[in-house]
């Protein structure tokens, strides 16, 4: 659940203005971005007075997902301003638990690609994202490999992450214990096919 909270604040015209250069939209992102590679916790930066909150939010989201990431947790927003100043001085905190970690897709063969490896290698924790959304990708895969089609689920969430998730329904040993019988299944009748020819 993604929690934005918005801190506005006025200082007196006889407060000091911000002598700190006025950031433009793309340097904002690039110093989210830069901020989100660190591991910071607060990003401090002086921009126009005009941006709202929503714009700020928009550029923390693309610079998150430029860093593999998509913001999921808590952010604190506060935004300083004064009569001497066009600009103000905005300040935001991340949470610890502000990101996910996310793999672009960026094609439908990049997608196919990844699908068939998540089931192959069994990776049911990967959060896939991509502007167009591979999501039917994902279903078809499973639907032409029911040999892999034991407990796993595929999940679509409302940020646009998508995946596969390990089912409820038997445990992951028993599962396991499934898929490399079918693997064994299917390696037999490779062989059987080679010996009669």
């Amino acid at each position: 659940m993604l929690f934005f909270t918005a801190i506005i604040s006025y200082q007196p015209a006889q407060a000091k203005a911000a002598t700190s250069k006025a950031l433009n939209q793309e340097q904002i992102e690039q110093t989210l971005a830069q901020a989100i590679k660190e591991k910071k916790r607060t990003v401090t930066f002086t921009a126009s007075g005009n941006y709202t909150t929503t714009q700020i939010q928009s550029a923390l989201n693309r610079a998150a997902i430029s860093q593999n990431r998509m913001l999921t947790g808590s952010v604190r927003f506060r935004k300083q301003t004064n009569g001497a100043s066009p600009n103000a001085k905005y300040t935001i905190e991340l949470a610890e638990d502000a990101f996910i970690k996310i793999k672009r897709l960026n094609s439908e063969a990049a997608a196919v690609k990844a699908a068939a490896k998540a089931l192959k290698d069994r990776k049911y924790a990967t959060n896939y994202y991509s502007e167009k959304s591979y999501y039917s990708i994902f279903v078809k895969m499973l639907q032409q490999h029911p040999e892999y089609n034991y407990n796993t689920l595929v999940w679509r969430n409302t940020n646009g992450t998508y995946g596969y998730h390990r089912g409820s329904s038997i445990s992951k040993k028993e599962q396991d214990k499934k898929i490399k019988a079918a693997d064994k299944a299917a390696k037999d009748a490779v062989k059987n096919v080679s010996v009669r020819e």
